[in-house]
């Protein structure tokens, strides 16, 4: 992802916006653990998935994100970029 394509939301963290932005690339459903890899990797953070779950719950309050269960799996995605600014 370069630096033009990131989106900076202010009403939201540092780490919130990395995680939108991260579903915004993929623009797919992910899972904790992949979300947790991607942020670790992508932006050289340390953190773990209970932590990222935090984050996502927040999201999916906000309605920037929803949540949904496939079987034993809990995936996050995006919702439209409209809807965020």
């Amino acid at each position: 992802m370069s630096a033009d394509d990131y989106v900076k939301l202010d009403n939201l963290s540092d780490t919130q916006n990395h995680l939108l932005n991260i579903l915004w690339t993929e623009n797919r459903e992910m899972t904790l653990d992949e979300l947790t890899k991607q942020i670790n990797g992508t932006y050289a953070a340390k953190w773990n998935k209970a932590e990222i779950r935090q984050f996502m719950e927040t999201l999916v309050i906000k309605e920037y994100v929803k949540k949904q269960r496939h079987k034993l799996k809990t995936y996050y995605a995006a919702l439209c970029l409209e809807n965020a600014t």
